[in-house]
């Protein structure tokens, strides 16, 4: 998680080669993919983030669940939900409600980064 001037970055990192797919959409209600279960993010409009072809740790590692630390910006809370079905979801409660996006794909090491515009 980073702050810029005029966007809120978010990056997932990912260990093996190879490049995930994504989906990246507002979403009315952040649930979990699979349970259905309403997530506990903060913010008035929810980013729902897919990286596809991922996979759990084979020995339960150090995978993170949960929220993760944010620092004030656009992007006020990240919540990591998991993975289900070789799709890791990640959401993105947004302060304001919802303002444009990007993704971008990054190799060596492969990343999904979403940058989320400042709202002006």
């Amino acid at each position: 998680m980073g702050r810029h001037d005029g966007f809120d970055r978010v990056v997932m990192e990912f260990r093996d080669r190879g490049s995930p797919g994504w989906s990246v959409n507002y979403v009315d209600r952040p649930r979990a993919d699979g349970s259905g279960e309403r997530i506990p993010v903060r913010g008035d409009a929810y980013l729902d983030v897919y990286a596809s072809g991922t996979t759990y740790e084979p020995d339960g590692g150090d995978a993170l669940h949960g929220s993760v630390p944010t620092h004030g910006g656009v992007v006020e809370d990240v919540f990591v939900v998991g993975t289900f079905e070789g799709a890791t979801q990640v959401m993105l409660g947004v302060d304001g409600g919802a303002v444009p996006f990007r993704v971008l794909r990054l190799a060596d090491p492969p990343r999904l980064v979403v940058d989320v515009r400042a709202a002006s």
